[in-house]
């Protein structure tokens, strides 16, 4: 089984997926192959990312399903918080299911954190590759402060002994 992860990113107060998260979902989109890929979704709630009454997965499957993606290619989602959780919320999932194959979809400036995190919560248990979405459409002033939080959750990361 072969199986694409859309990592989750902010959407509005209305439910509307951010720039970010579209290009997530568009990547997704690039690679999905009808009922030979499955699909799984993280996010959940959170204040920095979603503040409404649905977990923010709900909204990429709304999207990924308007989009084309037949609905029983999306296994689940996930109630992650961070991108620590996205990799251990995974982990149950990959036992139950043995995928041969799997594809994380985050965004560009994301990917290196990401490759520490689940470098270390995988182990090598599973065969994976992480791709990044374009953040060139979303706005330079947000990119920015992504980019300034990632420099330093990966230096919390290193000062905690994970290492990538």
């Amino acid at each position: 089984m072969k199986i694409i992860v859309v990592l989750g990113s902010p959407n509005e107060d209305n439910g509307n997926l951010s720039q970010m998260a579209v290009s997530r979902c568009e990547k997704c989109l690039e690679i999905y192959k009808p009922n030979s890929t499955k699909i799984i979704l993280t996010g959940g709630f959170g204040p920095h990312f979603n503040n409404t009454f649905h977990p923010h997965w709900k909204y990429l499957q709304d999207y990924l399903l308007k989009k084309g993606v037949f609905e029983n290619d999306i296994l689940t989602g996930t109630l992650a918080k961070h991108s620590v959780e996205d990799a251990t919320l995974l982990m149950p999932i990959f036992n139950e299911y043995h995928p041969e194959n799997v594809t994380v979809i985050t965004s560009d400036y994301h990917i290196k954190r990401a490759k520490i995190i689940f470098a270390a919560v995988f182990e090598n248990k599973f065969n994976y590759q992480l791709i990044g979405s374009t953040s060139l459409n979303c706005d330079k002033k947000i990119i920015d402060l992504l980019i300034e939080h990632e420099i330093k959750a990966i230096a919390d990361l290193e000062e905690n002994g994970v290492r990538f």
